[in-house]
């Protein structure tokens, strides 16, 4: 999604009352109703839920200076440009839970991370060792950043350098940087003394092969300190991957089959922008990958669980999309069917809503 159209919320200017925010002007979009304000002033103030048990102690934690610091919350975003909506956080936890209560242990990954907003949150989802330091589960962020002649459509210029002190202000330091580019030449940095046991890959998603992005995994997860997490080839695969790259029909139907490549058997893929008018090369590239992958009769097909905060969220099989719907059922508007398959409605985000068509 277009981050440009974030940047004219700035408009609005707010001040604290005790519990809440209460808005000083609103200018730029016309009249609002007391709802609108209240529905904007709560994606401000969003605060994520964390429950002391041993499944959920890992979850949206946030570390500085190598120590942690309070709950991770929506507002540690605010200042990053790009769209997020904050209820999408506990839909990441609700998510993060399910895959921990049933042992879905693996990376998370996504393609098209921008400045970071939406990929540091993956990065707290990551299991960590509290004792030892580490985190027991790798990242990995996928841009083309400074080669935008593969931005086909403009949806949005990442900035590496950006990227990198978005995650250092959350204590989240760059292990190794790879480049595909210059004739497929790969090229390898070490950027930090300091693991988060994040890669970030500058390259074109399309031209990508899963072993590409495996191999990335394998070889940090290598070197993460006792990481018992690691001794099952399942875990050496993705848990968890969203896709906000390029929004051409090509482009996503191809960044969903990367993904599928790289699934954990119970693993999930988030499609950004899935139904949104604006980028209608993302609705066509996830039926066209619907179609061609359910008429393969070999693959155990990802099917569609939930459509909610711009995103369509997919499973493999119908045991994995079925738990998965189930997990969602409090953030649940209403059930509706998709492509024949019953799915979880949530809410459609405030943001997109109302910032989604502001170029």
């Amino acid at each position: 999604m277009n981050p440009t159209a974030v940047q004219r919320m700035r408009h609005f200017k707010l001040s604290r009352n005790s519990d809440s925010r209460s808005f000083r002007s609103f200018r730029s979009f016309g009249s609002f109703d007391e709802e609108n304000k209240r529905r904007l002033a709560a994606t401000t103030r969003h605060r994520i839920s964390v429950k002391e048990s041993p499944s959920s102690k890992f979850l949206f934690q946030s570390r500085t200076e190598g120590s942690f610091t309070n709950d991770f919350t929506y507002s540690d975003l605010e200042e990053i440009p790009g769209f997020f909506e904050p209820r999408l956080l506990d839909a990441y936890q609700l998510l993060n839970k399910t895959q921990l209560d049933h042992g879905v242990f693996g990376a998370v990954v996504e393609i098209g991370v921008y400045q970071g907003r939406s990929f540091i949150p993956l990065c707290f989802m990551r299991r960590r060792d509290d004792i030892l330091g580490h985190y027991q589960e790798v990242a990995v962020a996928i841009d083309c950043f400074d080669f935008q002649e593969h931005n086909l459509d403009s949806s949005g210029r990442g900035d590496l350098r950006e990227f990198q002190k978005n995650l250092k202000k959350q204590g989240l330091f760059i292990d190794k940087e790879v480049s595909n580019e210059l004739g497929n030449e790969k090229i390898e940095t070490r950027t930090s003394t300091r693991s988060s046991s994040i890669v970030a890959m500058r390259a074109d998603s399309v031209a990508l092969e899963s072993s590409d992005i495996l191999q990335e995994v394998r070889n940090l997860s290598s070197m993460i300190p006792n990481s018992s997490s690691f001794n099952d080839i399942d875990s050496q695969l993705v848990r968890l991957f969203s896709i906000d790259g390029c929004h051409t029909e090509d482009a996503v139907r191809s960044d969903i089959a990367l993904a599928e490549q790289c699934l954990h058997e119970g693993g999930v893929i988030l499609v950004d922008d899935a139904l949104n008018p604006d980028w209608p090369g993302v609705a066509s590239g996830l039926h066209q990958y619907m179609l061609e992958s359910w008429n393969d009769n070999e693959k155990n097909p990802l099917y569609p669980f939930a459509f909610g905060y711009n995103k369509c969220f997919l499973a493999r099989g119908d045991k994995w999309a079925s738990l998965y719907r189930s997990s969602l059922q409090n953030l649940e508007r209403k059930r509706a069917i998709f492509w024949n398959r019953e799915v979880s409605i949530l809410k459609q985000g405030f943001i997109a809503a109302h910032f989604g068509n502001d170029a």
